[in-house]
């Protein structure tokens, strides 16, 4: 994730995954405070990624999310949104890696 940083058209998001077989996704125990019409969560996550020559690798980290109020939001509407994350890899299993929690969000 780059802040303020546009998303890489799909086509080339898609061919980033050419080689992967599967991923597998755990996530922690989320925590989450609200603020000034707002409500943020911190998310703790493991991904598993499995590649088409057999390779795993295991990355661990966290994601904060943000949803305004939905009755004082104005239209359009704005769903719960990511705000950033962190993955670095890990040497652990998926199970392992799944951080016991997150900085606040």
């Amino acid at each position: 994730y780059v802040p303020d940083s546009p998303p890489k058209p799909f086509p080339q998001f898609q061919a980033g995954y050419e080689n992967t077989v599967s991923v597998t996704v755990r996530f922690g125990k989320a925590e989450g405070e609200g603020a000034a019409g707002s409500a943020y969560w911190s998310q703790p996550v493991a991904i598993k990624s499995q590649a088409k020559d057999g390779a795993v690798t295991v990355y661990t980290g966290c994601y904060r999310l943000k949803l305004a109020n939905p009755a004082i939001q104005g239209v359009p509407f704005v769903p719960l949104s990511l705000i950033d994350g962190t993955l670095q890899k890990s040497e652990k299993t998926l199970e392992e890696s799944v951080p016991e929690g997150c900085e606040a969000p």
